[in-house]
């Protein structure tokens, strides 16, 4: 009798388990193809499963080459919703293993993916990717190259003609930059790109004002470089909370409406004079 009482509880876990394992499945999304060392690299998990089951554990992959964090768990009655940080730390091309997760005791996981890791860029190149234009739409290079030396020879033969001296233009403010910055961004284009566009023009008038690479560090790194400089906890929450919203469309595909955008656009002009003028 107890022989039976046991094989009954045997083949009971091992069916629910088997059964998990055929219904629920994982699918990976990674924000890109490639990514720079160190820098945050995000990715998206969505786990089916049947109604009534549910994700009671995940288990972050050992990697000596990367370092896997969880940032946000959405569960729902069909799909749960997982959000991953990583952060590479060799260069190259690196196969990422999937986190596995425990559904109904069953453990499942996605399909590994690869992830080109390259190095940080040198200070020329990063002067090329602060005046980078949005992506769509922008002009390829050798247009752009052609277009600047027809207008330099067309601006030599007038100074030559009317024998002039050339006046350069007085360098512009850190705070009239981003104004007009801001005003140059297209706002026709997707919400995700729009958003990582006014992103990127934040970051590089706090990198103008204050002198660290925003461009090229995470929200959560700015915002102890910004507490490290002595900024207010009520001014500093707010540039934060602005960053953390344009991350929403970026990295957890979050879709905003209107309004939305509108008083995004509406915070980041207020942020004109970051830091006093002494700063």
């Amino acid at each position: 009798m107890k022989r039976s009482v046991l094989f009954f509880i045997v083949f009971s876990l091992t069916a629910r388990s088997a059964y998990a394992s055929a219904t629920a499945a994982v699918s990976l999304s990674p924000s890109s193809t490639h990514t720079l060392i160190g820098e945050a690299f995000a990715l998206k998990a969505v786990i089916t499963k049947e109604a009534g089951e549910k994700v009671e554990r995940i288990i972050l992959p050992v990697m000596k080459n990367a370092r896997f964090s969880v940032i946000k768990h959405t569960e729902g009655a069909k799909d749960d919703e997982v959000y991953f940080e990583l952060r590479f730390f060799d260069l190259g091309e690196t196969q990422v293993l999937s986190p596995e997760f425990v559904v109904s005791s069953a453990v499942i996981r996605g399909k590994p993916f690869k992830v080109f890791v390259r190095g940080r860029l040198d200070e020329a190149e990063k002067e090329i990717k602060k005046l980078r234009p949005q992506r769509r739409g922008a002009l390829p290079l050798p247009v752009l190259f052609a277009a600047a030396a027809v207008i330099a020879l067309a601006a030599y033969y007038l100074l030559r003609k009317k024998k002039a001296f050339a006046v350069l233009p007085e360098p512009i403010s850190a705070e009239e930059w981003y104004r007009s910055s801001l005003g140059a961004l297209d706002r026709n284009v997707p919400a995700d790109e729009l958003l990582d566009g006014l992103s990127d023009t934040f970051r590089i008038y706090i990198e103008k004002k204050c002198g660290f690479p925003a461009l090229f560090l995470n929200t959560s790194e700015i915002e102890k470089e910004l507490k490290d400089r002595a900024f207010g906890s009520e001014e500093r929450m707010r540039y934060v909370s602005f960053l953390r919203s344009c991350d929403l469309a970026k990295f957890a595909a979050k879709n905003f409406a209107a309004g939305e955008i509108e008083k995004l656009f509406k915070d980041a002009y207020s942020f004109i004079g970051i830091g006093g003028a002494g700063k």
